[in-house]
């Protein structure tokens, strides 16, 4: 995911790819941010990694089944 930088919207898109369906318990997200607004943290995801290229980072995201109750 590479959504606008600084307006919160990784959260958000999480939660919808999530709900439809697109995000499933083997699923490797990678979300790009900005170095001011990481590591990013998400309700319901477990941060796998975190890398930082620049003023750029990418934070490595799987669905933590135990809090979504998937488990």
């Amino acid at each position: 995911m590479d959504p606008p930088y600084g307006i919160g919207l990784e959260t958000e898109l999480f939660s919808c790819l999530k709900e439809k369906g697109f995000i499933g318990q083997q699923t490797l997200v990678v979300v790009e941010s900005h170095t001011d607004n990481a590591p990013l943290t998400i309700v319901g995801a477990k941060c796998l990694d975190y890398r930082v290229y620049g003023g750029c980072a990418l934070s490595f995201l799987r669905l933590d089944v135990i809090r979504c109750g998937l488990s």
